[in-house]
């Protein structure tokens, strides 16, 4: 999984809402051709518990999550929540947070259908709600938390750790203990620190309100209790110290092969209704998640059916899967994290808005989709079509709209207009052996080439690479998959002296101040309503070059039943669906398998 680096693990941390589902046929397509060429594709159908169906207790679901592969590949498997660098898609398995999972029974595919909870980030909070606060009020200098009472951390005879209510207090030692961690590297100034009202009631301080601030609790701040921190003679960083009030229990971690858990017996919200019926969940007796970077290693496993689901399949392979194995299933949906091109606009020659126009127009965004993914959704930046403050293509300004018109002999005429009619020379930074980046790079130096525009590869190590990035030093321009572009102001954020980081150096007091606006709205509807209007401002301005998000699949064997395509109901987590999800074992002995 060379393809992968280390902005894509970073990036997960700053994002505010999912990436929605997507169909559209095998070729580059904005989202209205999707839509007129959706009834061309065979229907996809989602295999659930048929009526009278009986759920099946037992077996185990091996589900191959991309994020977990990426921590894997990068800095490891980390077990301690108060690290900045754990990923918890690993956690979500045992531990829980006070907002997260999405309520996928009431407000997904089988509910109300109003999120499909079909890609990977987050939920927008309207659709949280099953966490271990029961409810809670946001004011603009206060979060105050409900804890349910009854919820019991599990036991852990590793440490000595008997099961116990999780209270305010546990949830504000976990907060605390994130916030006042001086490495914590996107630590944000709008939390104060928290605080226990009572035995069940939380209150979150903040300095000043901010919309990201709710995100922050399924982002960050899983729960566990202080004894996994303070107990003497332990590591927080061993997995055997891990204790939860999750689905789960984690039995046991094997470096580089998988993570193994059983169902907690003790879990709280254990009841799910399938036809009419209430059940005990989870169904299944083990989930295994692999521990598998390399992508052909993947696709071989899942075509064998090692892996019982994928959560992350490229378009190239659909058509050797399909003729493989037929009875796979595929889901559609819009990947998050495209590479994209900040631009140094804060000397020449992009500190010129005209010229960073240009420069959009000089760019073939669909061939290098084509080129690069097969598939790409092309109005994807600063904020993908299905984000909650995303605009359609034909209520944007004109000038939002010409720079999707690839065309060579009007940037010419452009850069010449705006003093460079000779072009000019540039230093485009890219991570070393990552191959997506290396064809993006090598496209953008021929289409650039053709305007007169000569562009110097830099080739680099990740971690030097960000440390130039942090330290402005990449050059004119840098390729990035840092910041996925599902949040309603994810990017926005980025290119903002007011925002969570500025590598662009874009030095724009209009952008600030509609910045701030927005993150301090209370009220979410007229957040998002100011969100697009701010994104469209910042396409205006074009820092970044954002290339075609990629469109790609998740794939899952039929066995699995009571599942209905959900890729993510919280941060980078699948759980909400795999402890609902029971195993066909006589289906897939038929299957063979």
């Amino acid at each position: 999984m060379k393809r992968k680096f280390f902005w894509l693990l970073m990036s997960f941390l700053l994002v505010a809402s999912l990436v929605l589902a997507s169909c559209a046929k095998e070729e580059v397509v904005t989202p209205g051709e999707q839509e007129e060429e959706e009834e061309e594709e065979e229907e996809v159908v989602v295999p659930t518990a048929a009526v009278g169906e009986e759920p099946q207790y037992g077996g185990t679901v091996t589900w191959l999550c991309n994020w977990i592969q990426i921590e894997a590949e990068t800095v490891g498997i980390q077990f301690d929540l108060g690290d900045h660098n754990a990923v918890r898609c690993v956690h979500h398995a045992y531990t829980e947070d006070l907002v997260s999972p999405g309520d996928i029974e009431k407000y997904g595919p089988r509910g109300s259908g109003e999120w499909p909870f079909t890609a990977t980030n987050v939920v927008p909070p309207r659709y949280c709600g099953q966490g271990l606060a029961e409810s809670w009020e946001i004011t603009a200098n206060t979060e105050i938390f409900h804890i349910r009472p009854g919820v019991m951390w599990a036991a852990n005879p590793y440490i000595g750790f008997e099961a116990r209510e999780f209270t305010a207090d546990d949830a504000a030692f976990s907060i605390n203990r994130w916030l006042n961690d001086p490495n914590a590297f996107v630590k944000q100034s709008w939390f104060d620190n928290a605080v226990a009202i009572d035995r069940y009631t939380l209150q979150v301080n903040l300095n000043t309100f901010n919309q990201d601030a709710i995100i922050w609790h399924y982002v960050f701040f899983g729960m566990y209790p202080p004894e996994t921190v303070t107990t003497p003679g332990f590591n927080p960083h061993d997995w055997r110290t891990t204790v939860g009030t999750g689905p789960f229990i984690l039995t046991d971690y094997v470096e580089d092969s998988q993570l193994t858990y059983k169902p907690n017996p003790n879990w709280w919200n254990n009841t799910t209704t399938i036809n009419g019926k209430e059940y005990t969940i989870p169904f299944i007796d083990k989930l295994i998640y692999p521990i598998v970077t390399d992508e052909s290693t993947q696709i071989a496993a899942i075509r064998t059916a090692k892996f019982d689901a994928i959560d992350r399949v490229f378009y190239k392979y659909k058509d050797t899967l399909q003729a493989s194995c037929p009875d796979l299933v595929f889901g559609k949906y819009i990947f998050d994290n495209e590479i994209k091109m900040p631009l140094r606009c804060d000397r020449p020659p992009f500190d010129k808005v005209e010229v960073r126009r240009a420069m959009y127009q000089a760019t073939d965004l669909l061939a290098i989709a084509k080129a690069v993914y097969e598939e790409g959704e092309l109005y994807s930046f600063p904020v993908s079509s299905a984000g909650e403050a995303w605009t359609p293509p034909e209520e944007r300004s004109a000038i939002c709209q010409k720079l999707y018109d690839y065309d060579q002999v009007e940037a010419k005429r452009m850069l010449a207009e705006a003093g460079y009619p000779d072009g000019f020379t540039v230093t485009l930074s890219l991570p070393a052996g990552q191959i997506e980046f290396s064809d993006i790079a090598a496209m953008v130096v021929a289409m650039w080439a053709k305007v007169g525009v000569t562009v110097n590869l830099k080739v680099v190590e990740t971690t030097a690479l960000h440390a130039a990035v942090t330290a402005y030093d990449y050059g004119d321009a840098y390729l990035s998959g840092w910041g996925g572009t599902a949040g309603a102001v994810s990017h926005a954020s980025r290119v903002s002296d007011a925002g969570t980081s500025n590598d662009n150096r874009l030095h724009d007091p209009i952008l600030d101040k509609a910045l701030v606006s927005a993150m301090s709205e209370v009220d979410y509807d007229t957040f998002i309503t100011k969100a697009k209007a701010l994104n469209l401002y910042v396409l205006e301005q074009a820092p970044t070059i954002g290339f075609c998000s990629p469109i790609g699949f998740h794939c899952w064997w039929p066995w699995l039943k009571n599942y209905w395509g959900e890729v993510d109901a919280g941060h980078l987590s699948p759980i909400a669906m795999i402890d609902r999800l029971w195993v066909d074992q006589d289906l897939k002995e038929e299957m063979g398998y």
